[in-house]
């Protein structure tokens, strides 16, 4: 009696401990005591399966099992009751079609779920599209608007069919749009949708494990099928076998069931806890056990069928091995000359020739110069108007947009459109004519290059960067900073329109460079404005009041000998180009240069340069050159503005003056007397000093004048 009592309190503590490892083991990963309680169990309960560690026995359940059952989800639930047809086959396996992607791993977050919901529809369009899609499970993770994530939740097929993200997306979103992160990140929408539902429905008549006939013929008519399934120890600890523990509970982890083998009464079960759990992350589950089959459900999904001739689009471009899934009347009736999976029939065809755009682009047979996919002639036939950059304005069958960019066409106004249209269209004049728009005949190019003499100065401008190189330059100027008097030096010439700081910075440079401003050339220590060494780092920065009144010489040097590459840029008032003295916009050779001085005539005349006595805004001697004025005393002034025959000061030598003449020709006191405001030199027309008869005819000339 002894020795019985001894054993029976053995075999309690052994049980006991059992039972303590086996509940530790939901909250902790599995030990190895915990593993070898389980064989022990196994042994003595008659497992037909085997655990052992694996890809999952490092975790806890609560991460691995996080289906959560809703309260009263059968209210609004459609169900199917998927009965048979015909006789269901034996031993049916999704696998043996290739139609299961690889086995996912939803590692440290409770998803299961996620992975269930996703892992049918990978499955659905493999068998039906022949594409192994990757789609996003963190994507329902984070974007679903129920609450679920790693702590928990439900079938998600409303995500793939009609419910919408934060961002009103609706539809499966590939991996590659938000990949799995196995946490609760936030939701970054709006993300793409590739894949949509026709709708899903649950399997059977309302109960909550349908009849297993009807799960097969889901399996059939559907593809794989999400189920619950109810997750302990041994679940997870699984590595191979049927397996057949039957222990009851609240179901918690949410897979997919692939086929089922009637002879060996099993389900084929796919898991997402990566291909190291189980085998090769399936598990083969005895009929009925661990309430596998909980609240089953299928999708709809119809397969990609582009041109609508009830032929999968990948069995259009390959009929595959006979007996497979594409051996379809009608198969490989499709080219796909672009290799993207998509009929010919089906892409694009904007030039309507019969080929696929893109394979127009690819082939060479269409020009795509924008590298947008699109060949040029369908970018011009449907550019709209405020889209400059896919015109043909110069009707030379390229995209203006390309002419820029391959400088075919130059845009000196930077408007997007090549100068030679802004001047055929009248946007820009061009009054030299030399191709150019006028506006950008008014500024310096760009590219100026340094001088290396002061007096070879070509003028630059603010808000252009210069780059040069003082290597090889001579040296012909000075400064007071950066003993710079030995070394090569360039030059620069810079004039302002108007008052203001001029800013001069050689950054970015490479070399130790010295930069002086200069009011004279040669640049010497004597009209140095400005001069800097070493403000950033090695480079140089001057900064100084500039007025139109003077001019500037810019020089670029090194310190003790230095030389090297520069790179300069100015801020400050605009330049001031010695193409336009009036600032009209018009280029100084197209404006009016009457007297041929090579400057315009308001300029003369604002410089001083040209009198304009009668204020009519025609230098003198273009009046008096030009017919409009006389000047038949040789003065160089019009005679309008010497009064000349205006012999009653009324301000016009006219008729009214022929009395006053006569009288101013042989009565001189009498005239005086007459007319006592006036001078009688008004009558020497002629300008010999006498007022006599030979001013007779230049007087009549005069008053004849038109």
């Amino acid at each position: 009696m002894g020795s019985l009592h001894v054993g029976n309190v053995l075999r309690v503590a052994c049980a006991l401990l059992i039972l303590v490892v086996l509940s530790g083991s939901a909250s902790a990963q599995l030990s190895a005591d915990g593993i070898a309680a389980l064989r022990a169990r196994g042994q003595s309960e008659g497992w037909t399966f085997t655990v052992g560690p694996n890809g999952a026995t490092d975790r806890p359940l609560s991460e691995l099992c996080g289906l959560v059952e809703p309260d009263n989800w059968k209210a609004t639930a459609r169900f199917d009751p998927c009965t048979p047809r015909r006789e269901l086959p034996a031993i049916f396996d999704w696998r043996d079609y290739g139609c299961c992607p690889p086995v996912r791993n939803q590692r440290n977050c409770g998803s299961c779920w996620a992975f269930a919901t996703a892992g049918a529809l990978e499955c659905n369009i493999l068998i039906k599209d022949h594409i192994e899609a990757d789609l996003s499970e963190q994507w329902l993770v984070s974007c679903n608007q129920d609450g679920w994530g790693c702590h928990g939740g439900w079938w998600a097929h409303d995500y793939h069919w009609w419910k919408a993200d934060p961002c009103g997306g609706t539809g499966a979103v590939p991996e590659t749009a938000f990949a799995y992160q196995a946490q609760d990140r936030p939701c970054d929408c709006p993300y793409e949708h590739e894949y949509l539902l026709d709708g899903w429905a649950y399997v059977g008549d309302g109960s909550s494990i349908p009849p297993d006939a009807a799960i097969k013929q889901a399996i059939l008519d559907h593809g794989p099928v999400t189920v619950g399934v109810y997750v302990e120890s041994s679940f997870q600890a699984y590595t191979g076998g049927i397996f057949n523990n039957d222990t009851d509970g609240a179901v918690n982890h949410g897979v997919v069931l692939i086929g089922w083998n009637d002879p060996e009464q099993y389900w084929v079960l796919r898991n997402s806890w990566g291909p190291n759990w189980g085998e090769g992350g399936y598990m083969r589950i005895r009929y009925g056990c661990a309430r596998i089959g909980f609240a089953a459900c299928y999708i709809d999904y119809s397969f990609f069928d582009c041109n609508l001739n009830q032929v999968p689009d990948a069995c259009d471009l390959d009929c595959g091995p006979a007996g497979g899934p594409c051996d379809l009347p009608g198969c490989g009736g499709s080219a796909d000359c672009a290799g993207d999976g998509i009929p010919d029939e089906c892409e694009p065809d904007c030039n309507a020739n019969g080929q696929a755009d893109s394979c127009d682009v690819l082939y060479g047979d269409s020009p795509d110069c924008n590298t947008n996919g699109i060949p040029d002639e369908c970018d011009l036939a449907s550019c709209p108007p405020n889209k400059p950059a896919c015109r043909d304005c110069n009707v030379n069958g390229v995209l203006d947009g390309c002419d820029l960019a391959s400088q075919t066409s130059l845009d000196c106004n930077k408007n997007f459109v090549p100068d030679e249209c802004d001047i055929a269209g009248g946007f820009s004049s061009d009054c030299q004519p030399n191709g150019i728009p006028d506006e950008c005949d008014l500024f310096p190019p760009e590219d100026v290059p340094a001088a290396d003499s002061c007096a070879d100065a070509q003028l630059v401008c603010p808000n252009i960067v210069y780059y040069g190189s003082t290597a090889g330059a001579t040296n012909d100027g000075s400064a007071t900073c950066g003993n710079s008097g030995i070394s090569p030096d360039v030059w620069y010439y810079y004039r302002c329109k108007n008052a203001g700081l001029l800013k001069v910075s050689l950054a970015g440079s490479e070399y130790d460079t010295v930069l002086s401003v200069h009011r004279g050339c040669p640049g010497t220590t004597a009209n140095q404005a400005a001069c800097n060494d070493n403000f950033f780092g090695l480079q140089s920065y001057v900064q100084l009041n500039v007025n139109p009144a003077n001019e500037y010489w810019i020089r670029i040097s090194g310190a003790a000998g230095a030389s090297g590459t520069f790179r300069m840029s100015l801020t400050g008032p605009p330049c001031t180009y010695t193409g336009e003295c009036n600032n009209n916009g018009v280029p100084d050779e197209c404006e009016p240069d009457c007297n041929a001085n090579g400057r315009p005539d308001d300029c003369d005349l604002a410089g001083g340069i040209s009198p304009d006595c009668n204020a009519n805004a025609i230098p003198d001697e273009c009046d008096i050159g030009g017919g409009s004025s006389s000047d038949l005393n040789a003065t160089g002034m019009p005679d309008e503005c010497e009064g000349l025959g205006d012999l009653n000061c009324d301000g016009a030598a006219d008729d009214l003056d022929i009395s006053a003449f006569v009288l101013a020709l042989i009565d001189p006191p009498g005239y005086e007397s007459l007319f006592p405001a006036c001078q009688r030199e008004r009558a020497d027309i002629n300008g010999d000093g006498a007022v006599d008869g030979f001013d007779i005819q230049p007087f009549v000339m005069l008053l004849t004048w038109d």
